[in-house]
């Protein structure tokens, strides 16, 4: 037995987002989670990033899950589950909107300081 869906569940991500960023239909994803379809080990590892958690643990090898990363603030967090729902297109679109942001927001800031 795997632990695709506790590790799913404890990310609070449904089927179908996790299906979207394998770029898998939710069946699929489904299928994998109920044991009825093997994954590859692309997949594992991706599933692995996506749950931050090792493969032994997804494979149900690992009795635990490794501790967790460093806690996120609520809206780091909120941010970053919107993040992982989004399209690789979508992702590409967001990481360029936010280099323009960075960009303006530096820009700013030489301004600021060579006013004064």
């Amino acid at each position: 037995m795997n632990n695709f869906k506790v590790a799913r569940k404890e990310k609070e991500y449904s089927q179908e987002a996790v299906a979207r960023m394998l770029g898998v239909t939710t069946q699929a994803y489904g299928r994998y989670e109920n044991g009825q379809r093997e994954c590859s080990y692309s997949t594992l590892l991706q599933l692995s990033a996506i749950f931050g958690c090792t493969i032994d643990y997804l494979l149900g090898n690992a009795p635990v899950q490794p501790a967790a990363a460093p806690t996120l603030a609520p809206a780091e967090a909120a941010a970053l589950k919107k993040y992982r729902q989004l399209t690789p297109a979508g992702r590409s679109q967001l990481d360029t909107y936010l280099d323009f942001l960075l960009s303006q927001e530096s820009a700013s800031a030489i301004k600021r300081k060579t006013a004064t």
